[in-house]
């Protein structure tokens, strides 16, 4: 049975922001888990003034008192728990991931902002920081959500795994199966075949299958067939899909009302953070369904 004590959850008090308290509280409560809100005071504010003129107890008490209502404003739906609030004072980046390594947090859960246009091709780099460096398993909610977050109403029911059958693959997995048997979810497993790596499978002529490419699929199926074995007594459902990887499976999950996405993700080269990314953080971008990622 997955153990998890400790879930930070940070927020900038913004409605967007907001969104991530739910979920936390959501899985907080299933696991028994203690949830630590934390907001930060970002120091770039206040650089100009010299550190004497600020009196930082009572910057952070005035915050407290301003975050504590909102808090429990966002918590109102979600399932009870037990949670305590943190106001630092810092780079908001590196105090969250400061707090997630002193607090020896299992989890991490913040959320991202909506965006248009070109920021909306960049994480921001408060996600963009964390998600490739914090050694924690990491939830990222939505901005436009395209089912309701999870409430005491509506629990976790589903859970979709997607893998590269790498070692963060494994791993995301592994985790995700233990959340499901948590929750009682169904486990739907998935990989994608990306169509622009299809053609390297030869006699592939990039529209029509071939029997090397089938081949290809039924490989890939097995695969998941062997891993939702691992699931033991839980419902579990397998998809080969086709497609560039990051469409399929935000379509997938949208198509399936799925409440969880589980990701395995690395570290990659800094244009690549910044514009390009990897699978999961396009479909962090994407801003649709929760995303939680993993890291080998």
């Amino acid at each position: 049975m997955l153990k998890m004590s400790t879930i930070v959850c940070a927020t900038d008090l913004t409605l967007d922001s907001n969104q991530a308290l739910p979920l936390a509280a959501t899985l907080a409560h299933g696991l028994g888990a203690k949830l630590i809100v934390a907001n930060v005071i970002d120091e770039r504010i206040y650089s100009a003034s010299s550190p004497a003129v600020i009196n930082i107890p009572r910057l952070k008490a005035e915050r407290a008192d301003h975050a504590r209502p909102i808090v429990e404003t966002a918590l109102k739906e979600a399932p009870p728990v037990d949670w305590e609030l943190d106001i630092e004072i810092g780079h908001p980046a590196r105090e969250i991931h400061h707090l997630v390594e002193t607090s020896r947090a299992d989890l991490l859960v913040a959320a991202t902002h909506n965006r248009e246009g070109l920021q909306r091709l960049l994480l921001g780099s408060f996600t963009r920081r964390l998600l490739h460096s914090i050694a924690a398993p990491f939830l990222v909610a939505p901005a436009n959500p395209s089912k309701p977050l999870t409430s005491k109403d509506n629990p976790m029911q589903s859970i979709l795994l997607a893998t590269d059958f790498s070692e963060n693959g494994d791993k995301a997995v592994k985790l995700g199966l233990s959340l499901a048997e948590v929750f009682g979810a169904t486990v739907h497993l998935a990989t994608v075949m990306d169509i622009f790596k299809l053609q390297d499978i030869p006699s592939y002529d990039g529209s029509v299958s071939t029997a090397a490419a089938e081949q290809a699929q039924e490989e890939r199926r097995k695969k998941l067939e062997t891993l939702a074995s691992s699931g033991g007594s839980l419902k579990t459902v397998t998809a080969v899909l086709t497609g560039v990887p990051h469409e399929a499976l935000v379509t997938y999950a949208v198509e399936n009302r799925i409440d969880l996405v589980c990701m395995g993700t690395r570290g990659s080269g800094l244009v690549e953070h910044l514009l390009v990314g990897s699978t999961t953080d396009r479909v962090i971008r994407m801003g649709q369904v929760p995303v939680l990622t993993v890291r080998a």
